[in-house]
């Protein structure tokens, strides 16, 4: 019930904010399915019209606002925590919402009092156009940069059993890319490895492949993949401050 209120509650505050029409996704969690279809009747009933994505990343979600015109989004994903929890990103236009907008979605769904309408919905292959706002958006930072181009990397695409495995190594591999996957396949329990890649050890199932293959670096995902952690072609693994400092090192020499 409490996932059909949410959808509720949020199809309402989209309306209220002059939208009509919503992006659902979902991650790959044994709850997952469940909570989208009672969310799904919820935005409905309201009024919206919803792309339903099915299974996509926390990225994908947050990027089809923008690139199909669509007012907002839901993704049903836990991120990175453990396996049994399950819960909601919202985002609206260009941006996630948090802080007070996500407690008027709170206090929207403790009154109750929603918007009725007759909504609609449209299955939607969303990956294709994703994939190519993608390829766009590197092609446009390869111009800028002064880092030499190079495509055919050997990397390591440590999924964790979750989203990134449906995505990351096929898009990879169109760059140019040699890829060496590991816990691709979709498992809700995330059986082999925990769903955190800042957690030391559930990076060292990749560190020890990528040293094994002398691949180029690592990247570990976590479950809905808005998070991911890299380790160097030696084995070293770089944490959160360490990608930031690469990132800013190429903006610095521009």
């Amino acid at each position: 019930e409490e996932s059909k209120l949410i959808g509720q509650a949020y199809g309402t505050w989209l309306q209220e904010k002059g939208k009509d029409s919503i992006a659902l996704g979902m991650d790959n969690r044994l709850t997952s399915s469940k909570i989208h279809g009672l969310a799904l009747e919820g935005l409905v009933s309201t009024g919206l019209k919803v792309f339903d994505l099915g299974s996509v990343t926390s990225p994908m979600s947050y990027a089809a606002p923008v690139l199909m015109g669509a007012g907002g989004a839901m993704m049903i994903t836990a991120s990175h925590l453990p396996s049994e929890w399950n819960g909601f990103k919202f985002s609206f236009e260009d941006r996630t919402i948090f802080g007070d907008e996500i407690q008027e979605v709170r206090k929207l769904t403790e009154r109750r009092k929603f918007r009725e309408g007759k909504g609609s919905v449209e299955k939607f292959e969303f990956a294709e156009m994703y994939q190519t706002a993608l390829q766009k958006s590197i092609g446009e930072l390869e111009q800028v940069s002064k880092t030499p181009k190079k495509r055919d990397l050997k990397i390591v695409v440590d999924s964790g059993n979750g989203m990134a495995g449906l995505y990351a190594p096929k898009f990879l591999r169109e760059l140019g890319c040699e890829v060496i996957e590991m816990h691709s396949d979709l498992d809700g329990t995330f059986r082999n490895r925990g769903p955190d890649p800042t957690h030391g050890p559930n990076m060292l199932q990749a560190v020890d492949r990528v040293k094994k293959e002398g691949a180029d670096f690592g990247l570990v995902f976590d479950p809905d993949a808005d998070r991911v952690n890299v380790c160097d072609e030696k084995g070293f693994v770089l944490w959160g401050d360490g990608i930031l400092l690469l990132f800013a090192r190429d903006i610095l020499s521009r």
